[in-house]
């Protein structure tokens, strides 16, 4: 069943309905979005009864929030705040009445079947003017559910738009307030911003407007800590910044979550006390061992903002490894290499996947250096993943790319272990030692 067959039923018993929320913004602005949200005078009651040829899923029932059919259909309600982030619902009976209690202008627009606008907060003149502006009294908005706060952010970033004045200083007033949000919540609009390649433009709204310290204190040094400018001309948060810039600007087929997250927290242990140290001659600083500290940053601050866990593990061990290189471009040192990373795989597929988004990471770093230092750096780069690609089509890593097979030797337990290793570390040497893979790289790049 459509939106439009569930609004035409509604219609036919009497009810009134409305397509609202995000659907109705990104249509207005001509933007794909196949998530409608419908609010009608029904209860939920009613829409039970009339809806029971149809699969229902009573997802907040007690909100007046059924999903019939995968669309979210909604009585007209009204929010009470008590607690900060939790409403008590009480229904209204008509949708001016509903968008009130609405965050932002943009959002609390309605379209009817025939594509009528609702407009109650003019909504459409903030679109045009492109602005986010809070519905009503915006420090009332914030204090009621101060998530909002970074919702904005994030369709400021993502929409390309500029907040209202007021909006923006009601939005400075109201920080402190996130303090008392679940951290989880914080997450889920962080999310959105990664996943619409805007968490950059996020980032930096979230400092201009003060709420680094609030909703990422383990990052909140970076604006503060300069770099060696021998190879920096950016402090670690403007080069954090420059770093996801780099990354949100990929292909989609290339640019992951993954990716986006690992750029933002691959040098938040810089600056830190047993981090950072100071050459003796030059007096310029370093942050030996940062990449650990970075990895422990981020596993903290993705676990409490419930990322799912295989993509934390995914981010985790490309800031671990974001500051490895091999030591030379030879095949047996980049081989050596290519052991070293796989050991955390347990596939030669998902080996390859990581491979290719380490190198991404390590060329969107070398972007936010100083210019003057990074086009060497970036051709060396480039030419040793290059190489190692070629020695993965190959060399396999992996016993399941050869015909040992377990059973064939009498060896047990660990010994077993062992032995296989050995087998095809000998397949991997015999490999090696057969090509002249000099002449193997330079065939490689003439094709």
């Amino acid at each position: 069943m459509t939106a439009d067959q569930i609004m035409i039923r509604l219609k036919e018993h009497g009810f009134s309905s409305y397509k609202v929320g995000g659907f109705v913004r990104d249509y207005l602005l001509g933007h794909k979005n196949s998530d409608i949200d419908i609010a009608t005078s029904a209860t939920a009651e009613e829409m039970l009864q009339l809806f029971d040829d149809m699969k229902v899923k009573k997802a907040g029932q007690r909100f007046g929030v059924l999903i019939i059919d995968g669309i979210e259909v909604a009585t007209f309600r009204g929010e009470q705040y008590l607690i900060q982030g939790k409403p008590q619902v009480f229904p209204v009976k008509t949708f001016e009445e509903d968008a009130s209690r609405r965050d932002f202008t943009i959002n609390a627009m309605a379209m009817d079947l025939d594509g009528n606008l609702l407009d109650p907060f003019h909504g459409v003149e903030d679109l045009k003017e492109k602005r986010i502006r809070a519905v009503g009294i915006a420090d009332t908005r914030f204090e009621e559910d101060p998530i909002r706060i970074v919702r904005g952010i994030g369709l400021a970033a993502r929409l390309g738009f500029e907040i209202e004045e007021e909006t923006w200083l009601a939005m400075k007033r109201c920080t402190g307030m996130l303090q008392h949000i679940p951290p989880e919540r914080i997450g889920k609009e962080m999310q959105k911003m990664c996943q619409s390649a805007c968490l950059s433009t996020g980032l930096h709204l979230m400092e201009q407007v003060g709420l680094v310290s609030v909703i990422l204190p383990l990052l909140e040094h970076l604006p503060n800590t300069e770099q060696n400018p021998k190879y920096h001309h950016l402090n670690a948060w403007m080069h954090t910044l420059a770093v996801i810039q780099y990354i949100e600007k990929l292909s989609p087929l290339v640019r992951t979550d993954d990716l986006i997250w690992a750029a933002m927290f691959h040098d938040a242990g810089k600056g830190l006390p047993g981090i950072r140290a100071y050459h003796l001659r030059s007096q310029q600083p370093s942050d030996h061992g940062h990449d650990e500290k970075s990895v422990e940053i981020a596993e903290e601050t993705l676990t409490h903002w419930a990322i799912h866990k295989n993509t934390k593990q995914r981010v985790l061990l490309l800031i671990r490894y974001h500051m490895s290189m091999p030591k030379a471009l030879t095949a047996e040192e980049l081989l050596r290499f290519l052991r070293f990373l796989c050991q955390d795989w347990a596939q030669i597929d998902t080996f390859r996947r990581f491979l290719d988004q380490l190198f991404w990471l390590k060329m969107a770093d070398l972007h936010g250096k100083d210019p003057k230092n990074i086009h060497q750096d970036q051709e060396l780069l480039s030419e040793m993943w290059r190489r190692m690609r070629v020695l993965l089509h190959r060399i396999p890593l992996y016993r399941e790319q050869t015909s040992i097979r377990a059973e064939d030797f009498e060896e047990e337990g660990e010994e077993l272990g062992i032995r296989l290793r050995y087998e095809l570390r000998q397949i991997q040497e015999a490999l090696l030692q057969k090509e002249d893979w000099e002449d193997v790289f330079l065939q490689r790049k003439e094709v």
